[in-house]
């Protein structure tokens, strides 16, 4: 055989080793038995996964584009870049599975676990995660646009940076979660227009979060960090605020009706055009240092002790 003929022998053999480690076959056993199984980049549509065991595997920027993963053991596999648009993972088990930069846009949870899970960097846009174990996930800098997470238990999760714009978190349990932002040079996690009545935010932190045009109706808010957060024209009708902390706190035309705020720190809040129907601001610290410009309040309307609301407010007999 002449050289050139070697040359092209040679070149046909490497395209075909190329084939099967990027689409052609999978491992021996693999599905079902895809434990640890090394997937990076791999074009994955196409394979019957649904109920393989791909726990360990790893499957960086791997092609799992619409994708049936129903039922499918994915605990601690490596999943960072991978692409899952409008995949079904409904039933899978993610435990501590790592998403960062994942694209799961549209993907199918129900019933999911993802416990554990890093999907900070992910994007999940338009996804429903109603039924979804979330216990401990890591959510930092994640693209929530348009989801749905109510009644989800979020409790202390990490969603720093996050963007939850238009989201709705109705019921849902954010506890302790963190989605502020400490460094004055970077914003809190968007939070504006997400639907959030109802939602417990108790000792949450949310300073510096964006919640413009957020609706906040009965949320708990007890012991909560809210300091330098936007609040511009936010519904907190009947939201708790005990002792919540809204130092700088931008609420200007914000509805407090009926809300409580007993022991809250409003040192240098902006509670300019607030509505304080009937508030209860008992035992509320340095509110003497807040901004009450046209701030509307009522008979009903409870101040701390010895403290005389400033003629810039405005007193209304009664409710409109």
């Amino acid at each position: 055989m002449g050289s050139k003929a070697l040359q092209i022998f040679g070149g046909i053999v490497l395209i075909a080793i190329m084939a099967g480690c990027l689409g052609g076959t999978l491992p021996p056993g693999c599905p079902p038995n895809c434990m640890g199984a090394n997937l990076r980049g791999r074009e994955l549509t196409g394979f019957d996964l649904r109920g393989a065991n791909l726990s360990r595997a790893f499957l960086q920027n791997a092609q799992l584009r619409g994708q049936n993963l129903a039922g499918a053991d994915l605990s601690a596999a490596n999943l960072v870049g991978a692409n899952l648009m409008r995949a079904n993972l409904s039933n899978a088990k993610l435990v501590g599975a790592t998403l960062q930069g994942a694209n799961m846009t549209a993907v199918l949870l129900h019933g999911a676990d993802l416990s554990g899970a890093d999907l900070s960097g992910a994007t999940l846009t338009r996804v429903n995660l109603t039924q979804v174990n979330l216990t401990a996930v890591i959510m930092n800098n994640v693209r929530l646009i348009g989801a749905t997470l109510s009644e989800v238990n979020l409790s202390g999760a990490q969603l720093v940076g996050g963007n939850l714009a238009g989201a709705s978190l109705v019921r849902a349990n954010l506890s302790g979660a963190n989605l502020g932002q400490k460094n004055q040079r970077e914003r809190g996690t968007n939070l504006n227009g997400a639907d959030i009545r109802l939602a417990n935010l108790t000792g949450a932190n949310l300073t510096r979060a964006r919640l413009r045009g957020a609706k906040l109706r009965q949320a708990q808010l007890d012991d909560a960090s809210v300091e330098a957060a936007e609040l511009w024209g936010v519904d907190l009708t009947q939201a708790q605020l005990r002792r919540a902390r809204l130092s700088e706190a931008m609420l200007s035309g914000a509805i407090l009706d009926r809300a409580i705020l007993v022991g809250a720190d409003l040192s240098q809040a902006h509670l300019n055009g607030t509505i304080l129907h009937a508030a209860d601001l008992r035992g509320a610290q340095r509110v003497s240092q807040a901004d009450l410009y046209g701030a509307r309040y009522t008979p009903q309307t409870r101040w701390p002790e010895t403290f005389q609301p400033p003629p810039v407010a405005v007193f209304e007999e009664a409710a409109e």
